[in-house]
């Protein structure tokens, strides 16, 4: 078939198309456009990192002012991201070359000067030829930043705008370098810090000093090295028989039923504010019997309860103090109930073995007690019971025995989530609460975020996806800033951070261990949240080297959090490289060293200064992951040291904790497993751990302890594993031939001397 015949289009006339064209001008004209489309508002960082939509409300988002927790915007108000980013730029050129202005004139006022004064220089003048301290650190703060990437400068430029001075900017880099160095005052200024700090670590330190803290180095001379040493746990450190014979189960019906007291045992551990434990006035009119059958005396309840109080509220407040200590005195259940009492008494026994060795028998009774009175209250759903749940599973870990303690896990979490504490739930609760209560919605709010970041610590703890599948649906307690703000350390902003911080550890726990997506893009996300976190951090609870224990333990926490971030690309060939920190070699290796070299610094200062290291159990996972990452190398003397202030930290909590026995056990089993000759500190220890393992339990317990390979062979890594290896081997097995280390009864073996470390990082012998 032909193909149908075509028009031939002629070419339009010039007349006619001057006459369109000026028609369609003139509609254009007149045509009404619509209206540009409106810049979104720029997201407060709280609502980026929680993935909610942010109104852009300026001080404060209707988000933030619902959860009633600061909001803090990236970029000024009426400028997006990339506005803000050349708005800075541009000042930052500006800076320095008002910077260089500034360096020339006042070289050449310093050179005439010289000129004209031919006298005599006075003793402490500057000599001939030198320079202004404050000179030469605008000269070397011009000449840092010209060689950093945009985002490092930019962070410079914000600390100008603050207010600083150069010399304090350069101070705060490493040390003073208000001296001529060349060609690279980058490497001068590393050099500095410590001699072995990575680029990328310095840049964190410069970038992020709440939470990177500039490690300098500490003298050998001025270690303690007693924290080296300890006293075995056969030792007989409890004086009257009768408590002895309690400890070691022998226990006789008239010694069970008489009241403990707190002065039952001579020479204990002082208790109160001296130790920085304040004891809140209402427990003194506690009367313990009404809340339990346990026979204990109301100075031991006050105390016990005093002690959870300070060590555990800023970290795990499964309850709102005030109502729970009203409803105490009160003998009222609308915030309070035997379940919970005795179930936070199990927990807290454990710590107050430090100061009342008689309580050291006590968990197991008051947990037995809590666990029959949940037999019975079990099927009413109740803010009480969902804490007091949490509390005896955690107990149970800590007795070593957390596959029961799983069950409770899981019970509290799924009674949170018909309450409805967590999001929505698709099975909801008989018992509703009444929100329009305000104490009610204290209560919920207390015991949602309580009991969601107990979670958070368990899925991380274990390797596991989390319980709760959503995030807690009430505002984050702990509103009083106040402190905080003015360089004094508050647990509510301890415990507002520690909430923030469980968010974004839920959604790494969630990625990681429930859709197993691990890529390098979701890692470097989430660093970056962490990072914007500790940025926003108020002040008290910034890292300083005068920190608290609570505010320790959330530092420690975020170095563990960053470990398991990146983790799972340690040993990638090549490593992949982190795109925020252009400039550095900024590899997920390199993160984990620079945390690591923090938790160094974190562990020996928890260890040094706070009492709360002999009988807290939250801060050991610092201890956990820097002992799995020394044995890669054991050779040097810095790692021994580190080694031995880990392995005696948790000597002294095994004393409380039969857990914590089987962590010592697991790690020696991994130490031999690393070949190589023992050092005699090192065949001490584990001399010492066999003569205690012989009155030691069986351990029922899935904890990792080896966390090297838990992502390959979980099994093998859980501390029941491991103890039944340490079980099994002969009294006289592998242990080798001991090192030269001398001969020392205590701590460590050899001199002062001998001992070439520092607190950061020393290159190996």
């Amino acid at each position: 078939m032909a193909p149908p015949e075509t028009r031939i289009l002629l070419p339009k006339s010039e007349a006619r198309a001057q006459g369109e064209n000026d028609q369609e001008a003139a509609v254009a004209k007149h045509r009404t456009l619509p209206p540009r489309r409106r810049n979104a508002p720029v997201a407060c960082q709280n609502c980026r990192a929680r993935k909610v939509k942010c109104g852009g409300a300026r001080p404060k988002c209707n988000q933030c002012e619902k959860a009633s927790i600061d909001c803090v915007y990236d970029a000024p108000a009426g400028l997006n991201h990339r506005q803000a980013d050349k708005e800075q730029i541009a000042r930052l050129q500006a800076t320095v070359e008002h910077l260089s202005q500034r360096v020339s004139a006042q070289s050449t006022s310093t050179s005439n000067q010289l000129t004209a004064s031919p006298s005599p220089r006075p003793l402490g003048a500057s000599p001939a030829g030198s320079i202004n301290p404050d000179v030469q650190s605008s000269a070397d703060l011009v000449e840092f930043l010209r060689d950093q990437p945009e985002e490092f400068a930019l962070q410079v430029l914000e600390s100008l705008r603050q207010g600083r001075s150069p010399k304090d900017i350069m101070d705060s880099i490493g040390g003073n370098l208000s001296v001529n160095v060349n060609p690279s005052v980058h490497l001068a200024a590393r050099g500095s810090v410590t001699p072995t700090q990575t680029p990328l670590e310095f840049q964190l330190v410069v970038q992020y000093p709440n939470v990177y803290l500039p490690l300098v180095p500490v003298d050998a001379a001025s270690l303690d090295l007693g924290l080296l040493g300890i006293e075995p746990q056969n030792a007989d450190i409890f004086q009257d028989p009768g408590l002895s014979n309690l400890l070691q189960g022998d226990v006789s019906s008239a010694t069970v039923n008489r009241v403990v007291q707190p002065q039952d045992v001579l020479g204990r551990t002082s208790f109160g504010v001296e130790n920085g434990i304040l004891i809140d006035p209402r427990l003194h009119h506690v009367d313990i019997s009404r809340w339990t059958s346990i026979p204990i005396s109301n100075q031991f309840a006050a105390e016990a309860i005093a002690l959870y109080l300070n060590m555990n509220q800023p970290w795990w407040a499964f309850f709102d103090t005030d109502l729970f200590l009203d409803d105490l005195v009160n003998v009222e259940t609308n915030f309070c109930s035997s379940m919970l009492v005795n179930a936070l008494l199990a927990w807290a026994t454990q710590s107050y073995a430090h100061y009342e060795p008689m309580a050291a028998t006590l968990p197991k009774r008051f947990l037995d007690e809590a666990l029959r009175i949940y037999d019975v209250e079990k099927a009413v759903d109740s803010l009480t019971t969902v804490a007091a749940t949490s509390l005896m599973s955690m107990t149970w870990t800590t007795l070593g025995k957390d596959k029961a303690g799983r069950r409770l896990q899981e019970d509290s979490a799924r009674m949170a989530q018909r309450m409805r504490l967590y999001g929505e739930s698709d099975v909801s609760s008989c018992t509703l609460l009444d929100l329009s209560v305000e104490r009610v919605e204290m209560a919920a709010c207390a015991t949602a975020w309580g009991s969601f970041n107990f979670q958070m610590v368990m899925s991380m703890s274990y390797h596991q996806e989390p319980i709760p599948k959503r995030t807690p649906r009430f505002r984050i307690p702990g509103k009083n800033l106040f402190a905080a703000q003015h360089d004094e350390p508050s647990p509510d902003a301890t415990y507002t951070a520690v909430c923030q911080f469980w968010l974004m550890v839920f959604d790494m726990n969630y990625l990681y261990y429930l859709e197993r997506s691990v890529s390098m893009a979701s890692a470097v996300a989430i660093f970056q949240r962490l990072l914007g976190w500790a940025d926003a951090l108020p002040a008290g609870v910034q890292r300083h080297e005068s920190n608290p224990d609570h505010v320790l333990n959330i530092h420690i926490w975020f170095h563990t959090a960053i470990i398991d971030l990146f983790r799972p690309f340690e040993h990638e060939f090549p490593q992949p490289k982190l795109p925020a920190f252009a400039g550095v070699n900024a590899t997920p290796r390199a993160v984990i060293a620079a945390s690591i070299e923090q938790l160094k610094r974190l562990v020996h200062h928890y260890r040094e200064h706070c009492e709360s290291s002999k009988y807290s159990i939250i801060w050991q996972s610092g201890m956990l992951y820097l002992i799995n990452h020394l044995l890669r190398d054991l050779s040097s003397n810095e790692s021994q040291f580190y080694f031995l202030l880990c392995m005696r930290g948790y000597q002294h909590l095994a004393r409380y904790m039969p857990f914590v026995s089987g962590i010592v056990q697991s790690l020696l089993v991994m130490t031999k497993r690393q070949g190589g000759p023992l050092t005699s500190n090192t065949q001490r220890l584990l001399e010492e751990v066999r003569g205690e393992s012989r009155r030691s339990q069986e351990f029922f317990s899935a904890y990792p302890v080896d966390l090297e390979i838990v992502a390959k062979d979980p099994s093998s890594a859980t501390l029941e594993k491991l103890t039944s290896r340490f079980q099994e081997e002969p009294s006289g097995a592998g242990q080798g031939e001991a090192s030269d280390s001398g001969s020392m009864p205590d701590g460590w073996k050899g001199s002062t001397q001998d001992l070439t470390t520092t607190l950061s990082m020393l290159e190996d012998d």
